[in-house]
């Protein structure tokens, strides 16, 4: 067997390694989900969509509410839930926003929260950890 033909068979393995180390790195550095990215911590951890929430907030006229998310914002917010990066809470918080003046209501910002549950190593004692806080200003109504 050539150089070339070992390279091309060593390929998909070394491949696999790149991912998994890529993977293990974003979930240590950053609020991603096991479950996500490679998916190689799904077997391995309790931190998939189950143990993640969305709080949404809205202020309007000086005061903050607590809203419940639209469940049409399904593939939005879980995506939220499982990478709560910047880009994809202030997404979900335009959505909101959009929701809530569609049905009449002002709204001033939107605020995001994504919590994860984490259980105590010995008791098993459930902890709700904030991941990410994001407040996103609307601009008025043209």
């Amino acid at each position: 067997m050539n150089r070339r033909s070992q390279a091309a068979a060593a390929l998909p393995g070394a491949l696999l390694v790149l991912v998994a180390a890529v993977q293990i790195a974003l979930v240590h550095l950053t609020p991603l989900s096991p479950w996500k990215g490679g998916g190689f911590g799904m077997f391995a951890s309790l931190d998939g969509g189950s143990f993640r929430s969305v709080r949404a907030f809205v202020e309007a006229e000086g005061r903050w509410e607590e809203i419940e998310p639209d469940p049409g914002l399904g593939k939005t917010l879980a995506r939220a839930e499982l990478v709560p990066s910047d880009r994809l809470t202030s997404r979900l918080a335009r959505h909101i926003a959009r929701e809530e003046r569609e049905l009449g209501l002002p709204v001033d910002a939107v605020r995001i929260q994504v919590w994860r549950i984490e259980f105590a190593p010995k008791s098993l004692a459930p902890t709700r950890r904030l991941l990410r806080e994001r407040t996103v200003a609307v601009p008025p109504d043209p």
